[in-house]
């Protein structure tokens, strides 16, 4: 076995041009392929962080009739709101989660000083408690954050830059009252933020809890609870949190996970991921087509001299297993180079990112929650599954060939040119 080891991984040097260009093509596959999941699984593992961090937070309790009319059609009804809050929030806190509540509203947002609209998402935040439990707070650009009870507005970055907005601006919000009647609330800029959240840079705005009550008609009632847990894995506390409201005659209320708040875009992130996938298997396709003809050439120009070796008495079995070595062995260099090529693309990766602001400064909706350097994440099990496809791809592919050409008559072998 071993001098059949020896004589594949001589034969595989005896055409080095083709040796070095299949090489070469097996390596290219497997940097790619590591590099893309790598990449992939850095978009959402980044967009689900600034998911949660800026938008869902862990788990909200909504009005059932609010949930289900903002999901179906994306209203916000103010008259379904949480009512008597408070209450809430001490049935549910615990040691190990932080609460804060929220009213959000659809409106329009003009700058008094040019003239220009746009619809907007106002969020109503207790500021001291807000920062609990989202990171609006850390992401402030210019200006400050805000403070309780104070005719102010903090707003993306993006946002500011089409509204032409700049700190000290005076912004009307035209909206609705929890009654159904027209509203105007004047406030001023104190703050721009630039979160790593595109949907918040965007298209959202935030003034205190207070104002919001007040100048809404709200009368102490609440749109939703925001719930931050020290551990990720919420499915029991969110278990917990609806059976204390069942509990407490609450009924009406629906505690909702960030899975369930952010299924869209999951859903929309996971076909992305499939089809950047598909390609990465084409391109490993092209890979293995460039290994098939080298294992096919590499056979049929060696006919004369495997009937050779079967007169001189090499067994079948033996001339079988040299070739699947010799596959094996290309294989197992485009592997090794691969792998280091890869694993030094995939450190710059994880360790440094890449700037994809591009995307987001054209305005470009790619389906995350990101916005700036987005880095990569380790994953062996990328490298481990590429690498083992590469060996076996060719060993398994020189099979079929070896096979045509060892049922040949020796005689008809030996005469071949």
């Amino acid at each position: 076995m071993l001098f059949l080891i020896r004589f594949a991984f001589k034969n595989i040097w005896r055409y080095k041009r083709r040796t070095i260009i299949t090489f070469i093509a097996i390596s290219v596959g497997i940097v790619l392929f590591v590099f893309t999941d790598s990449m992939l699984k850095g978009f959402h593992y980044e967009s689900v962080r600034n998911f949660i961090d800026y938008e869902s937070s862990h788990i909200k309790i909504y009005n059932q009739e609010f949930y289900d009319e903002m999901s179906d059609e994306g209203f916000l009804l103010l008259d379904k709101g949480i009512e008597n809050y408070k209450k809430v929030q001490d049935i549910i806190s615990t040691e190990d989660i932080s609460v804060t509540p929220r009213i959000s509203f659809n409106a329009r947002m003009i700058n008094e000083r040019i003239g220009g609209e746009r619809p907007f998402t106002v969020i109503g935040i207790e500021p001291d408690m807000d920062k609990n439990v989202y990171s609006l707070k850390e992401s402030i650009d210019s200006g400050r954050y805000l403070k309780t009870d104070e005719y102010g507005v903090i707003i993306g970055k993006m946002a500011a830059k089409k509204l032409e907005v700049k700190i000290g601006d005076m912004l009307t919000i035209l909206t609705r009252t929890k009654y159904d009647t027209y509203q105007a609330i004047s406030v001023e800029v104190v703050g721009i933020i630039n979160p790593p959240n595109p949907q918040i840079s965007r298209s959202v705005a935030y003034i205190p809890l207070d104002i919001a009550k007040r100048d809404l008609d709200m009368e102490g009632d609440i749109t939703e609870i925001g719930i931050r847990a020290k551990d990720d894995d919420i499915e029991d506390l969110l278990d917990d949190i609806s059976s204390e409201l069942k509990s407490n005659n609450m009924g009406y209320l629906t505690a909702v996970s960030w899975r369930e708040l952010g299924k869209d875009w999951l859903t929309l992130s996971r076909t992305k991921t499939a089809g950047s996938y598909i390609i990465i298997l084409v391109i490993f396709i092209i890979a293995a087509v460039g290994v098939i003809n080298t294992m096919l050439m590499s056979v049929f120009e060696r006919i004369k001299e495997i009937g050779m070796m079967r007169a001189l008495g090499m067994r079948d079995n033996e001339i079988l297993w040299s070739f699947i070595f010799e596959g094996a062995a290309i294989g197992l260099f485009g592997a090794v180079f691969g792998v280091v090529i890869g694993l030094l693309v995939n450190a710059y990766q994880v360790y440094i990112g890449f700037d994809w602001s591009f995307m987001t400064n054209m305005d470009v909706d790619i389906g995350y929650r990101i916005m700036d350097v987005v880095k990569g994440v380790w994953n062996p099990e990328s490298f481990i599954f590429a690498a083992t496809f590469s060996i076996l791809a060719p060993a398994l592919i020189s099979i079929y060939p070896s096979l045509k050409a060892i049922r040949m008559e020796i005689t008809e072998s030996l005469r071949t040119a």
